[in-house]
């Protein structure tokens, strides 16, 4: 028996169920539920979206019954947020216990199959670290008979377990035959497309898996390179930047150029001199093994004399931002796109680099100009620019930033917001505000800080959980002009890059105080060196210790001086600092990781020395992590927050003097609907929450 569902065709049949039949003829109906939507296209065909949050697939009872091997192909693009969503995941149920099941989950890259129904009896297969499961097309395969089980992906055999324990007859009476929902109601649904299931009573040769992958991916590119575009052709003046993959079957391109005088095949332009015509190319992209192919007619502008290369950089200078209620610096350009030199002449309450001056609260509003002259050889224009920078504003609440959880759709940005800074509510629907694409592509431990120049600067843990905890080696940064919008992703790497963390496998919780004296920020984090190095053997450092340390920033993307101890506990393990100025001295509380306590130790400067630890025993007994300090706006007094782990809520409390603190009642705070872990707290502005509870959704 073969049965292949192509979704090209889905009948409704009412009470949120579609029925999707088999090609093939002979094969039982597949049925949907739930957000599953049509996600047909031109160029892949029949495909459905399952949305993650309650669709799914299922087979009818008894479906694969009587086979003695299976072959399952699925053709999907995945995209799980945790990582235990499941591909498929088929199960045997009696009196309302699963007694045996098999699954694949995409992002654990791992098929897993029980005969009891329990994990501790688990046969795992992991497929290897480098199997595509996520950016376009994957055809994940899934064999099995008596004493074997193989799997591919994209025409390659990826893991394979020969064991004689691996039974057919275990696997009888599979009842619950799911595509995107785990057996257990638990676990998260899959986000993903899935665009063809093939089911086989017989195990297919290597040989066959490869031909079918390669047969319906060239269909696939075939369609798709006719999509592709390129953003501008005409009169180009700078290189032209290609792209490498399709997006849908990440099939490589190739590039070929009919004229390099013009273009060359990676797209580096050559400009015919000043006085010729403008020269033309034709750039052709194809793909190995496609027949298809796309022509772009490109024309390429002659050099600029010195006069069309000042009027270019004059009519493109743009300073990007709203002129009329300006916060932050500038960052001015020296040089136009073609060359030309720029210089700026300032008045009012900005000056020639940039940096502006606020009025106080409750002034008005100043304004500035700022003048850009434009010069190439003997040609000189200017461009004018009139600004209004905003004055100061008063804090009226707080926005919280925060991550969920040890998941990957829980390792994301949160926002909540708080008037008094005790009752708290999650902005956006309590969903995540800003996930990361670079790095390990999960954040935790997040901290905004207000920078010198009016930006503000995220900073976070670059780390993804289920890889384990001493997985990450470095931070991830990103600026903000208003909170909303988040630009500049940047990987910092710490581990190995410097002499002094060599060996490094913790780099935690990162958080960012001004230096005036030095005008730089100091990022103070977490680290364990767990293989020792020249600096860490000076300093005395055991390799099972974690400690605070410190480097200096200007820009959150480079380290301006190489990271150093800051601070050695007593006992030796300190993690999740938090530094807060009061009066000419820094509060630095922080974790004691030896028996999950929060102490504090103080410094008349932000790079220490620090001297004596004191307990904060607000919550003797109870595990805490995740430390958070911050000032009632209304009152003298000092709020406390963090993150009792091991009773899974947060705890408050309170204090006049930043030494003693006392319990706040549950009562006398409230984190709305949601449960958050390590994070903290920025003071903003009422025109700020009017803008994040607009651009989110949200009301306090």
């Amino acid at each position: 028996m073969t049965a292949r569902y192509t979704f090209d065709d889905m009948t409704d049949i009412g009470g949120g169920k579609l029925v999707i039949r088999d090609a093939e003829g002979s094969g039982p109906d597949l049925t949907a539920y739930g957000d599953v939507t049509n996600e047909s296209k031109d160029i892949y065909g029949g495909a459905v979206r399952l949305g993650g949050n309650n669709g799914y697939l299922e087979l009818p009872p008894g479906s694969l019954e009587g086979m003695d091997e299976i072959t399952l192909e699925i053709w999907m693009k995945a995209h799980p947020r945790n990582y235990w969503e499941r591909g498929f995941d088929f199960g045997r149920v009696e009196n309302g216990r699963t007694k045996a099941y098999i699954f694949f989950a995409p992002a654990a890259k791992r098929v897993a199959l029980s005969k009891i129904g329990h994990f501790s009896e688990e046969i795992i297969v992991d497929m290897d670290k480098d199997t595509p499961m996520a950016n376009g097309w994957v055809h994940f395969v899934f064999e099995m008979r008596d004493g074997a089980v193989f799997v591919y992906a994209n025409g390659r055999l990826r893991a394979s377990l020969l064991d004689e324990n691996i039974k057919m007859a275990d696997y009888r009476g599979l009842n619950r035959l799911y595509f995107g929902k785990s057996q257990y109601e638990h676990d998260p649904y899959l986000h993903a497309v899935l665009g063809r299931i093939t089911i086989h009573d017989r195990i297919l040769s290597g040989r066959e898996i490869h031909k079918g992958y390669y047969a319906k991916l060239e269909e696939i590119a075939e369609n798709e390179i006719r999509t592709l575009e390129l953003p501008n052709t005409l009169r180009v003046t700078e290189n032209i930047e290609l792209p490498e993959r399709m997006p849908e079957t990440r099939a490589k391109i190739f590039w070929s150029s009919d004229n390099k005088n013009a273009v060359l095949d990676n797209g580096v332009v050559c400009r015919p001199p000043v006085g010729a015509e403008d020269a033309r190319a034709v750039l052709t992209a194809y793909l190995t093994g496609v027949k298809n192919e796309k022509n772009f007619d490109v024309s390429v502008a002659a050099q600029f004399t010195e006069l069309e290369r000042v009027r270019y950089d004059t009519e493109h200078l743009s300073l990007g931002d709203d002129l009329s209620a300006l916060t932050h610096s500038l960052e001015l350009p020296e040089t136009g796109p073609e060359g030309s030199s720029i210089s700026w002449r300032a008045e009012g309450a900005i000056n020639s680099y940039g940096v502006i001056s606020r009025p106080g609260v409750e002034q008005s509003a100043a304004k500035a100009a700022l003048t850009a002259t434009v010069k190439c050889g003997d040609a000189v224009m200017e461009k004018h620019f009139d600004i209004t920078v905003a004055p100061e504003e008063t804090a009226a609440g707080y926005l919280f930033v925060y991550f969920t959880g040890n998941n990957m759709d829980q390792e994301r940005l949160h926002y909540a917001l708080t008037r008094d800074g005790r009752f708290f509510t999650p902005l956006n629907g309590g969903k995540y505000v800003l996930r990361q694409t670079k790095g390990t592509l999960c954040l935790r431990d997040p901290f905004v800080i207000h920078g010198a120049d009016g930006y503000y600067y995220l900073i976070a843990t670059d780390m993804q959980s289920t890889k384990g905890w001493s997985s990450n080696r470095g931070l991830i940064t990103w600026r903000s002009s208003d909170l909303i919008h988040w630009t500049d992703e940047t990987v910092i790497e710490i581990a190995d890059k410097f002499h002094t963390t060599m060996g490094a496998d913790r780099i935690w919780a990162p958080q960012a105080i001004y230096d005036e004296e030095r005008g730089e920020y100091m990022i103070y984090f977490a680290v364990r060196v767990h293989r020792p190095n020249s600096y860490t053997k000076a300093e005395k450092i055991s390799p099972h210790e974690t400690h605070m340390w410190y480097a200096y920033t200007k820009d959150f993307k480079t380290l301006t001086s190489e990271p150093r101890l800051l601070f050695r506990p007593r006992r030796g393990q300190g993690i999740d600092g938090d530094i807060y100025f009061k009066n000419g001295t820094y509060y630095m509380f922080y974790k004691d990781e030896s028996n999950a306590t929060i102490k504090l130790t103080t410094a008349q400067r932000p790079d220490g020395p620090y001297g004596d630890e004191a307990d904060i025993d607000a919550y003797p007994g109870l595990g805490l992590e995740g430390v958070c300090v911050y000032k009632d706006l209304s009152a003298d007094r000092w709020y406390m927050m963090a993150d009792a782990y091991g009773a899974g809520h947060y705890v408050m409390a309170e204090s006049t003097d930043l030494r003693s603190f006392k319990p706040v009642d549950k009562e006398a705070y409230a984190f709305e609907g949601f449960h958050p872990r390590h994070g903290h707290v920025v003071p903003v502005s009422e025109r700020q929450m009017d803008a994040l509870m607009k651009g989110f959704g949200g009301a306090i």
